[in-house]
């Protein structure tokens, strides 16, 4: 989902600069995208745009990465039940690696 403003008309949105499988306007400010299925095996740092008539939005960084098994150590409280109760793994969320974005370790 892309969150800016002022889109408008046809605008068509770009990862790593080729096109998104598809693209739907929800309102000015929002633009929802399907990207390739590809694009999750390609783990790294991917650059997002948007091109309209106006002209080509600043890039804009997408993440991909494989979530890994944490350390008994990194379980923590609060964390999120991923399955049944009686032998539930658990989820937990923290900026582990300092981007200032939560990371997932289950």
């Amino acid at each position: 989902m892309g969150v800016g403003a002022n889109f408008n008309g046809t605008p068509q949105a770009f990862v790593d600069g080729q096109p998104t499988v598809s693209r739907t306007l929800l309102d000015s400010g929002t633009l929802q995208v399907t990207v390739s299925p590809n694009l999750s095996s390609a783990l790294g740092i991917h650059q997002f745009t948007v091109q309209q008539n106006t002209g080509t939005s600043n890039a804009s960084p997408f993440t991909v990465y494989a979530l890994q098994t944490a350390a008994l150590v990194m379980n923590a409280l609060p964390s999120f039940l991923v399955a049944n109760e009686t032998a539930a793994p658990s989820v937990v969320g923290g900026d582990v690696n300092g981007d200032g974005f939560a990371d997932g370790l289950s």
